[in-house]
């Protein structure tokens, strides 16, 4: 589709819907599509490359491992709901054991264990 002011709408639109998609959530890309009579939502995503993405300039990869503190955040600043709640509890008691530790670090390590 050529740059002109129908798309330059649906850019506007995409912009102003995304973060009522994204809702809480501290990172997501929301991807969309453009057809000439209409915006799609597409991929929602949550962790890009299903988090084992590799940042090509290492200083930049070790600032946002620096700055990115889970325990922090605002989605474990809120009470959650639902199965909401169980991961956020999970990743609360995580990050209350380890508040210092870059969060990929102990990313893999979460667990929610099911109770009777």
């Amino acid at each position: 589709m050529p740059v002109n002011a129908r798309l330059l709408d649906y850019v506007r639109q995409a912009i102003s819907i995304a973060p009522v998609i994204a809702g809480d959530l501290d990172y997501i890309r929301v991807d969309f599509l453009v057809t000439d009579r209409c915006l799609y939502a597409g991929e929602v995503v949550v962790y890009p490359a299903a988090g084992y993405g590799i940042c090509a300039n290492p200083a930049f990869a070790g600032e946002i491992e620096r700055l990115w503190r889970l325990n922090r955040s605002h989605y474990l600043q809120r009470e959650q709901k639902g199965l909401a709640r169980l991961y956020a509890s999970a990743l609360r008691a995580k990050c209350g054991s380890t508040p210092d530790v870059p969060a990929r670090q102990w990313k893999a390590d979460i667990s929610i264990e099911q109770t009777p």
